[in-house]
């Protein structure tokens, strides 16, 4: 059918007004660099515990330090020292 003469064809629809500018947001691609460089202190990090676990399991092996003390005391006290003097 056509449209009937005189009849007012509807408004066109105004386009909705442009949305304010926001800010960008950060890429989305991860942050190689970043994880790398913690990666690899977190290794360095491994590393240092790694060892310090094996020295201190290297020093339970050992006597305690006041036996070792006890011992020199002994010795100092029954051997007099040959650099000193005793005759004056």
């Amino acid at each position: 059918m056509a449209a009937a003469e005189g009849a007012v064809a509807p408004p066109p629809t105004a386009a909705p007004p442009p949305s304010p500018p926001r800010p960008k947001s950060p890429p989305g691609y991860p942050d190689l660099c970043g994880r790398r460089r913690l990666g690899a202190a977190v290794q360095v990090l491994d590393r240092e515990i790694a060892s310090l676990e094996a020295d201190l399991q290297s020093l339970e092996g050992l006597e305690s330090v006041s036996s070792c003390c006890q011992e020199v005391n002994e010795f100092v006290g029954t051997n007099p020292d040959p650099f000193i003097h005793t005759q004056n």
